[in-house]
């Protein structure tokens, strides 16, 4: 089935000042822990912003002096085009929007990328098996000389080369149709009209007498009955012809704007026509249209429909949210994406003859369904840039040793044999962009998830079922996220606009917190994990930014940002040996306060450009004055991470293995063993060993 795409992200041995306050009172800290009811599981939280990940792990081989990445792996990767083979049900094409061509004839086990005669192609708009002849391949995309390009496959995919003359200069494909009942000729809906070829592609003419005044064609589909019989969409209008081309005439009025045309897939001569909020059919060759399945009213934006042969009542959609089916023309919609919850899907393909199997091209990779959309299972194995976006970090020292990740958009993958491998968790997890993650600390089975969309998730059962538990919250983004180390039924949740809220019932019931900045970004927060009474907010509004600190579990505050003035802090971490000693990230470098928080003083030796901006901070818990700072921003030499063993007066920048990520963000400091350290990229989650 066709898409639619709618067009209306440990050095130094001196000891100083600040190590010797941190090893001063680490004997306090442990005899305090243990007065608690239950011994809480460590844990260290580090800002939140896009996305997070929870890990509870142990010490694992690792190289020394480089970044390795653990993943998780097998998706992280858009894919904007898929197509079928339709006499091999088992063979399969998907190509990713900038990584290129992949094709699989196991039925998505396994992929392999096509590159011979594809080196220059860029992105990737739409692939097209040939009805005629399932060897023919066509794919439209761009490249280096031109913004619309078409190649041609003659073998299955092992060799392609650039064809198509006759297009006009600086023109673009928006459609790509092979007639089914006549082989080699083509049609290509485009800004300029719709042009024709009849010889495979190769050359091209334009088709467009009786199209009028508009010819931006969206959407071109040819009959799958009626020879030179064609339909294409030009906003609210559907034109027909029925001369391969030659000339255009208006089918019925009344249509909304179409966005694309679909062939019944049980060749019975109806079109459907999709517009925004509904699906309208002509069964007497355009004379009239009618609707024929109307969209869900809450319906995130649609990017795919599917028709399954034989079901003519049956209908998939895939929008932002996931996958959706109705079975009585629209009447009832019902989600059907378990296995992919909350996954944007961009793609839906079906086989005219094994109905029961689909492919889903996702934001998060490939997913495959035998069953007809019961379950679905990934399928990414092979795929280029299959690597998934992480960021945030917190660790859990617990049994069984786990890693849980949550990611941007493809939602949270727990891995039990230290990241060798990796399972989705998101049954109940409808929004799976990730942006904070927090744990009970008396029982890390408890979990909560924060979403950039502001819900918040609950499970009791380490990520095999999530609840929403969001109710009295406003909606906006979730920028951080903490429990109270000593009554872990009380959270603290910052919001991108809305300020901080708390609840004292597990997430049962949300109350806003006082405070001069209740209407606020509140960017990031910090729990003193010496005394979980105190915590820190960092806020954000109207160009006015702010450091507050309360003593009193949130109930009354003060602003102590002395030598902060002007500053966005992105990054909170309280000494876990002396709470005077804080450190705050910001997008000018990193601050240290000796004082409680009541003023600060940049280390010079982190880069303070406005544009490399710190993302990471993590403390050890054991080492005093061992810390690690995570830098990132245009100026690439500048970027990295950032090792201090004196309490930040002097640093060394380790960046071995992480050169050429596009993004760095937080990092986390393994509990059991705090010479590992992990860092969260956009290219999966990376772990080095800092062992001498």
């Amino acid at each position: 089935m066709r898409k639619i795409t709618w067009r209306l992200q440990r050095g130094s041995s001196r000891e100083t000042g600040v190590q010797a306050a941190e090893r001063k009172s680490l004997s306090h800290l442990s005899t305090r822990r243990r007065t608690h009811r239950c011994r809480p599981v460590r844990f260290h939280v580090i800002g939140v912003c896009i996305a997070s990940v929870m890990m509870m792990t142990s010490s694992r081989a690792v190289a020394e002096g480089v970044w390795t990445r653990i993943g998780p792996r097998g998706g992280g990767v858009l894919i904007r085009a898929m197509a079928v083979d339709p006499v091999a049900a088992s063979t399969v094409y998907a190509c990713t929007v900038v990584q290129g061509v992949h094709k699989s004839t196991d039925g998505g086990a396994n992929w392999r990328k096509l590159t011979r005669g594809l080196e220059a192609v860029g992105y990737i708009k739409e692939i097209v098996v040939d009805p005629n002849n399932h060897e023919n391949l066509y794919l439209v995309h761009d490249n280096l000389a031109t913004p619309t390009a078409l190649s041609a496959s003659r073998d299955g995919g092992a060799n392609w080369k650039l064809i198509g003359t006759g297009f006009p200069a600086d023109n673009e494909i928006f459609d790509l149709e092979v007639d089914p009942r006549q082989t080699g000729h083509l049609y290509a809906g485009m800004y300029d009209g719709v042009y024709k070829s009849e010889d495979g592609g190769r050359t091209w003419t334009a088709a467009n007498r009786g199209l009028g005044g508009y010819r931006a064609t969206q959407s071109i589909v040819a009959s799958q009955v009626e020879p030179g019989t064609v339909y294409a969409a030009i906003l609210d209008r559907v034109l027909k012809s029925q001369d391969a081309g030659q000339t255009w005439k208006p089918t019925a009025s009344g249509l909304p704007l179409v966005e694309t045309l679909i062939a019944s897939p049980d060749g019975d001569n109806i079109i459907y026509a999709v517009g925004m909020e509904a699906v309208f059919k002509t069964d007497d060759g355009g004379a009239s249209w009618t609707k024929a399945f109307t969209f869900p009213s809450d319906a995130e934006p649609v990017n795919t429909v599917a028709f399954v042969a034989g079901d003519p009542r049956a209908l998939f959609i895939g929008t932002d949210t996931g996958l959706y089916k109705t079975g009585d023309r629209g009447e009832h919609w019902a989600s059907a994406h378990t296995g992919m919850e909350g996954i944007l899907v961009k793609v839906i393909v079906t086989h005219p003859h094994a109905t029961a199997i689909m492919y889903a091209g996702t934001s998060c990779g490939i997913y495959r369904t035998g069953d007809g959309a019961g379950h679905w299972m990934p399928r990414n194995t092979g795929l280029n840039y299959t690597h998934y976006f992480v960021t945030q970090a917190l660790i859990l020292d617990s049994i069984p040793r786990a890693i849980v990740v949550g990611t941007d958009g493809c939602g949270i993958f727990e891995s039990t044999d230290e990241g060798s491998t990796w399972e989705p968790l998101n049954n109940g997890l409808t929004r799976p962009r990730i942006t904070a993650l927090a744990a009970d600390p008396s029982d890390p089975e408890t979990r909560y998830a924060g979403t950039r969309s502001g819900e918040i998730f609950k499970t009791a059962d380490g990520g095999a079922h999530w609840t929403d538990i969001s109710a009295g919250l406003p909606g906006q983004s979730v920028s951080g996220l903490a429990v109270d180390l000593a009554r872990p039924n009380r959270l603290y949740l910052g919001t991108w606009g809305g300020g901080l809220f708390v609840s004292s019932d597990s997430g049962r019931s949300w109350q806003k917190a006082g405070g001069a900045f209740s209407q606020q970004i509140v960017t990031t927060l910090a729990l003193d994990p010496s005394n979980p009474d105190t915590l820190y907010v960092a806020t954000f509004d109207d160009y006015t930014l702010h450091v507050f600190k309360s003593t009193d579990r949130g109930r009354t505050w003060s602003q102590g940002d002395s030598g902060l003035h002007g500053i966005l802090v992105t990054q909170l971490a309280i000494s876990p040996a002396n709470s005077d000693i804080v450190y705050a990230g910001a997008v000018s470098g990193l601050y240290r306060s000796t004082d409680g928080g009541r003023r600060w003083r940049r280390l010079s030796e982190i880069p303070s450009r406005r544009d490399s901006q710190v993302n990471g901070l993590a403390l050890d818990p054991v080492n005093p004055g061992v810390m690690y700072v995570s830098v990132f921003g245009i100026y690439e030499s500048k970027s990295g991470v950032y090792r201090s063993s004196d309490g930040g007066d002097t640093w060394k920048l380790v960046r071995e293995g992480l050169e050429r990520l596009r993004w760095l963000g937080p990092l986390v400091i393994d509990p059991r063993t705090t010479d590992l350290v992990y860092a969260a990229t956009d290219d999966a989650l990376f772990v080095r060993s800092f062992a001498q």
